[in-house]
């Protein structure tokens, strides 16, 4: 679903959003903008007219384990719900997400870092994910090993220094 400048929500196909990139002007805001650009070739243009919220509320929040409207809307909205899971309840709340989060982005002096970093990083990520990373296993399982040992170390040398044991994590 697609919400156009004059408030309206339409289903688009694959190919209509993938135009939408290419030739809209305006401000695009969705969520989860890496699974856009796995399934469609978004232009570097294209990139600066993009709000994606997950991501912003992710710079914001890097504690979340969720950043879906559903979970962000509460935390911003004293509570506030969405009404169901149509397109329409979604791009509602993605609007008033995005107003929050630039907002909050610039005041936190975060722009720059979201648009120059972070937007452009998730291209490279999305085409990481696409095409998969070779891996050697056994050099990783080597590798893997040895930090273990060493962490272990360092572990065991914490808890002789404090004279106590106690959980590192916390």
């Amino acid at each position: 679903a697609i919400k156009i400048p004059s408030g309206e929500i339409f289903s688009a196909s694959r190919e209509d959003v993938a135009d939408l990139f290419q030739v809209f002007c305006g401000k695009i805001i969705l969520s989860g903008m890496k699974d856009y650009l796995k399934s469609l070739r978004i232009t570097h243009y294209a990139l600066r007219i993009i709000f994606d919220v997950e991501l912003a509320a992710y710079l914001l929040y890097p504690e979340l384990t969720s950043y879906t409207c559903e979970n962000l809307l509460p935390l911003e909205f004293d509570g506030l719900q969405m009404i169901d899971d149509s397109p329409a309840a979604e791009a509602t709340a993605l609007e008033k997400l995005a107003a929050l989060y630039e907002k909050n982005l610039r005041e936190a002096d975060m722009m720059n870092l979201y648009r120059e970093i972070e937007l452009p990083l998730t291209k490279v990520l999305a085409r990481m994910e696409e095409r998969g990373v070779v891996v050697n296993k056994t050099l990783l399982k080597k590798k893997s090993a040895a930090m273990s040992e060493r962490i272990d170390a360092l572990r065991e040398n914490i808890f002789e220094q404090a004279g106590e044991t106690f959980n590192i994590n916390s």
